[in-house]
């Protein structure tokens, strides 16, 4: 492979947007289309990465679109835009967020065929849904459920892969010690692998946030690849235990266009990230 293929990172998608880390529907829309109409093909965690390995010949245009933590909207907004448009993508799942109880929610799909009372969820901003899950896990009406989350992964086009069980930092030695890291690990895999009959090989580090400790840990796991939230695309000699995505803060398509333009020629991408004051990772090897 001789072409940086790019990941891009979103964490909410709702009607009207409201923060930095959720793009409005309509904006989000224009996105897939954008990805879909010019010919890229989207992928799943384990194709990108037998794409960076070298295994099999990466298409001219690729790109892994992945969702970060595992959100209502995820479901009722995100997915059916996905489904419209026949495009693939990962869900890095807090598996700890999840509930048990057997019910789906209504979805936009509820909504465009006229389904009688067919409600969506109200929007929320990403910290107030974050601090709230991370405060009553499943028990939130923000949370996900098992149910829901299977009904994605039958499909065939959204791929569930771990985000940690309770999203700590993964700096060993400082947030977090060894052994409660491996168990983090082995939790999320177990509730993938045992609720939705699927391989969990692929690990998105919380906040971006980890060490070299870390990636080990997550190597002598199991774990193939780990994503990281470092700015930029990856290339054959990329770090898998710290491959690099594109963080999606806004709607559009000309904003994605140009950001995967620049990310993947290396040289406008240093020069942008030196513009917006980011330094450059040097990378490990996995």
């Amino acid at each position: 492979m001789d072409r940086l293929l790019p990941a891009v990172i979103y964490h909410h998608v709702t009607p009207k947007g409201g923060d930095r880390l959720t793009v409005d529907l309509a904006g989000f829309e224009a996105q897939v289309r954008y990805l879909t109409g010019r010919g890229y093909v989207t992928l799943h965690a384990a194709e990108f990465v037998r794409y960076l390995r070298g295994e099999v010949k990466a298409p001219t245009r690729a790109v892994l679109i992945t969702f970060d933590d595992g959100y209502l909207d995820t479901w009722a907004h995100a997915f059916p835009i996905l489904r419209r448009y026949n495009a693939k993508a990962t869900l890095f799942l807090v598996t700890g967020w999840v509930s048990e109880a057997p019910s789906r929610r209504h979805t936009l799909e509820d909504v465009w065929a006229g389904t009688p009372e067919a409600t969506l969820p109200p929007a929320s901003l990403h910290e107030v849904t974050r601090d709230e899950l991370a405060r009553r896990g499943p028990a939130s009406a923000l949370a996900l459920t098992w149910d829901e989350v299977a009904a994605m992964g039958r499909t065939g086009m959204m791929d569930i892969q771990s985000h940690t069980h309770t999203h700590p930092l993964c700096r060993v030695g400082q947030e977090i010690d060894e052994a409660k890291l491996r168990e983090e690990l082995r939790r999320s895999r177990e509730a993938i692998e045992g609720h939705l009959g699927t391989s969990c090989r692929y690990l998105c580090w919380p906040r971006g946030w980890f060490n070299d400790a870390a990636i080990r840990i997550a190597r002598e796991e199991g774990y193939e690849a780990c994503f990281s939230t470092i700015p930029g695309a990856n290339g054959p000699r990329a770090d898998l235990g710290a491959l690099r995505r594109i963080d999606v803060r806004r709607g559009g398509a000309a904003w994605l266009a140009i950001r995967l333009f620049l990310y993947t020629h290396p040289r406008l991408a240093s020069v942008y990230l030196r513009l917006k004051g980011r330094g450059h990772h040097v990378p490990r090897r996995w």
